[in-house]
């Protein structure tokens, strides 16, 4: 019985040994099926220019060095060795189980008169559907696809150059159809991690939706996606999503364009339930966290013009608006920020339609509260609009339009407040040079030019009116204008104290230089009224008008009875101790 065992394995062995050779896979066939591999991942004709090596045995695998293929784009490969099933070798048969690309280089070339001719066909061709779709009908068909060290670069002006130093491990599942990416490569200076695991190729392709997991991490941005997607022509995703950047304006520019004129807000995140179909993506259940303030809502995107347009609806607890403001005309902190550029670029580049609710905002020193606002910026013109909300105990409203093709860039604004408290107004505004009390109602139309704060300090115009009841006016008092002659303002009002009824002003700036066109006091002493110039950079000041007592009515000498006349006056020098001059 051993004999006859022994006898029959040593047959085999020689059948193995005689025929095997004339079945198994040879080096022409393996070089073949390689490039024919290659050239269906590449689409196009890939060129072998350096030495093929191939092995049966023990490790059944073919190298080659120095590809190229030209023509739509140039690929260079300085190695590939693919791994190939033993078995399948042996019996004449050609199946890689793992493919190494070393040192791959794409550059990628579009000709400026197809840029130019073609735009439309050429978007629709290359969008993101469409090449996700080439992607995996050309993915290689080896179990294991390892790329290292590969570059990309894309030859068209505008948008990133491509990425580099990519190492990318692309797993078969063992089951199914399902892959598994994971790796990392450099992009516009940032290393940046990727995962991507998708449940069903053959369904991406055939039309049909596939489950996918994505992560993206980098310093710039970090990206997370969980739910599924299509490749058909709606692109349809639904899912939850998650970004989260350091800073907003970088991410766009380190993303998808350098240089791109959007206002640095600070940190952002955004997270919530995204349904995507064709050019249109909704965001439900979200939660945005911007420049320190969070918010929930609901949001809306469309990518089908050249500028992309958000929208949707945002309630915040606390809105600090202060660092917004900051980002698009940053506050000078010395007189040279004076001459720093006020960029409004950012509102031809993208579209706004967003409604925002607060039920606390700030803006420096000024909180709000109940607060509904719309933000509107389409075509080179952005719009704020405060339809209401609560300020210093009353309530206020604002409407400012930027209007960023105008030569110099303009804004336009209204702005009104009814019933507020003028003590908190003028803490707020950091007035300290006269004090007063009482409820304001307070409207104003503001023009300016938008390039500067120098520009603006110089040529900012307002028209104002301004209406105080039943307050108490500090550091000033009608009296000192009983008495003819001329003296210095304090010498009459220190220290005084005078309840008035009413306070009306209407004034118009023109830079630093204020108008005062109307101004009228009456209070227990007399009515005060006036008109005349201040600079609110200098306090210098030229003042006209008159002060009609109240005293009551005095008999003359033949019994009749007359009333002072007013006294008129003038105010002239700095504030707060102009000279005053009665007569």
């Amino acid at each position: 019985m051993r004999l006859g065992a022994a006898l029959g394995v040593l047959a085999l062995v020689i059948a193995a040994i005689v025929v095997l050779p004339q079945l198994s896979l040879g080096s022409g066939e393996a070089r073949r099926m390689l490039v024919a591999e290659l050239e269906r991942a590449a689409g196009g004709t890939v060129l072998i220019e350096g030495p093929v090596s191939y092995s049966l045995l023990p490790n059944t695998r073919i190298s080659a060095d120095r590809l190229r293929m030209d023509g739509g784009g140039s690929l260079r490969v300085e190695r590939v060795v693919a791994d190939l099933d033993p078995v399948d070798a042996l019996f004449g048969r050609a199946s890689i189980s793992r493919l190494v690309l070393i040192r791959p280089e794409f550059h990628s070339a579009t000709s400026e008169a197809t840029e130019s001719a073609e735009a439309p066909a050429a978007a629709s061709a290359d969008g993101p559907r469409a090449v996700a779709g080439r992607l995996l009908a050309r993915l290689p068909r080896a179990r294991t696809v390892d790329i290292r060290q590969g570059v990309f670069r894309n030859s068209r002006q505008a948008g990133p150059s491509g990425f580099s130093n990519a190492n990318i491990l692309i797993n078969r599942s063992a089951v199914g159809d399902g892959l598994d990416a994971t790796g990392s490569f450099v992009w516009n200076g940032d290393t940046t991690n990727l995962r991507i695991k998708v449940g069903s190729k053959k369904a991406l392709l055939n039309g049909g939706s596939s489950s996918i997991d994505f992560e993206m991490s980098s310093p710039t941005l970090a990206a997370n996606f969980d739910g599924h997607a299509s490749l058909d022509e709606n692109a349809g995703i639904t899912g939850r999503v998650r970004l989260d950047s350091p800073s907003l304006s970088r991410s766009i520019e380190w993303f998808a364009e350098p240089g791109a004129p959007v206002p640095d807000v600070g940190a952002m995140s955004v997270e919530g339930d995204l349904v995507f179909a064709g050019v249109e993506a909704n965001l439900q259940n979200a939660s945005v966290r911007i420049a320190g303030s969070s918010g929930r809502g609901a949001l809306e995107a469309r990518f089908a013009e050249d500028a992309p347009t958000v929208g949707g609806t945002l309630a915040f607890e606390n809105l600090d608006l202060s660092p917004l403001v900051g980002a698009v005309a940053p506050l000078p902190d010395d007189p040279f920020d004076l001459a720093r550029k006020i960029d409004v670029g950012f509102t031809r580049e993208v579209g706004l339609d967003l409604r925002v609710s607060a039920e606390r905002a700030t803006l420096g020193n000024v909180a709000a509260e109940d607060v509904a606002a719309a933000l509107l910026v389409a075509d080179g013109k952005a719009t704020i609009d405060i339809g209401d909300a609560m300020l210093l105990g009353g309530r206020g409203q604002a409407n400012v339009v930027f209007e960023a093709d105008q030569t110099p860039p303009q804004a336009i604004g209204h702005f009104a407040l009814a019933g507020v408290d003028t003590t908190a107004l003028f803490a707020a505004l950091e007035i300290d040079l006269v004090g007063l009390s009482g409820r304001s109602d307070i409207s104003a139309d503001m023009t300016t030019p938008v390039t500067d704060w120098g520009s603006i300090m110089r040529n900012v115009q307002f028209d104002a009116k301004v209406r105080t009841q039943n307050g108490i006016l500090t550091g000033f008092d009608p009296d000192v204008f009983r008495r003819p002659g001329a003296r210095a303002l304090l010498e009459g009002t220190s220290g005084a104290t005078v309840p008035f009824t009413r306070l009306e002003a209407r004034l118009a700036s023109f830079g630093p230089r204020v108008h005062l066109r109307e101004f009228l006091l009456a209070s227990g002493t007399g009515t005060v009224q006036a008109a005349g110039v201040v600079s609110a950079l200098t306090h210098e000041m030229r003042i006209r008008g008159t002060f009609d007592t109240a005293s009551p009515m005095t008999a003359s000498v033949n019994g009749e009875f007359t009333t002072s006349k007013p006294v008129a006056f003038t105010m002239a020098g700095h504030w707060p101790n102009p000279d005053v001059t009665s007569r």
